[in-house]
């Protein structure tokens, strides 16, 4: 049979369409979450500040290309205990499965209007009233007007100017207990971290951790900031310390 120029134009564009179809559908099945062993960097610019940062350590596949962002906004990232390494061929094997608490830090730089990112409630006279003594030289502190009451607990340790205030997990309230807190960097920004209360003993050298990884991102100069704990030291410190 001889094919005319319309048919083999339909017999391309027929498939053509097809493979089309199948990749918008897959694209819209696929998870926005992934990870990729590039350490080629990515130019993301939050509230005017830029950082660089390595892909293999952001979580969102949409990261894995520059932005800029505003308040609210947030960069992902994630790394492998104990040294918060990135994503990488050898490493894949410990992304998967349910207990990643025990094995990540998750972390993220978000954009804010006010404040430092810190919860300046948790180091006030008022509040540190109703602590008692808690675990690893931490307070144990009460507030029964969270929503969270029953299931999370609020663990404060103040060592000078550094502030650390983590809520964390009550004992058998969840499948991967965490503790999380809030910490400042420059102005308009706050890091947050999350681990695994497992972890609790070393949480000085993890916050210290993703600071140096988080300093090392970030890419001052162009634009004049009223504080900078990447030069100041005050949260960061040195890792182990």
């Amino acid at each position: 049979m001889r094919l005319t120029s319309t048919k083999i134009v339909r017999g391309i564009m027929i498939p053509a369409v097809t493979l089309a179809i199948a990749l918008v559908v897959g694209e819209s099945l696929r998870s926005p979450f992934g990870h990729t062993d590039r350490l080629d960097t990515t130019e993301h610019v939050i509230m005017g500040h830029p950082f660089e940062v390595p892909k293999a350590y952001l979580i969102l596949r949409e990261q894995w290309v520059p932005s800029e962002m505003g308040p609210g906004n947030s960069i992902l990232m994630n790394g492998l205990l104990p040294n918060i390494d990135p994503y990488s061929e050898q490493t894949a094997q410990f992304w998967e499965g349910v207990d990643h608490y025990l094995k990540f830090v998750d972390f993220s730089l978000k954009g804010i209007i006010y404040g430092t990112g810190l919860w300046e409630d948790y180091f006030q006279a008022e509040f540190l009233s109703r602590c008692s003594p808690g675990p690893l030289d931490f307070l144990n502190c009460e507030d029964p007007l969270s929503i969270d009451f029953k299931s999370h607990e609020i663990l404060v340790k103040i060592k000078e100017e550094k502030k650390i205030g983590l809520v964390c997990s009550r004992s058998g309230a969840h499948i991967n207990e965490f503790c999380e807190g809030f910490f400042p960097l420059i102005d308009n920004i706050k890091l947050s971290i999350r681990f695994g209360k497992k972890h609790l003993a070393r949480a000085e050298a993890i916050i210290a951790r993703v600071y140096e990884l988080v300093c090392r991102f970030y890419q001052p100069g162009r634009r004049a900031v009223t504080y900078n704990h990447c030069e100041t030291g005050v949260y960061h410190g040195k890792t182990g310390t």
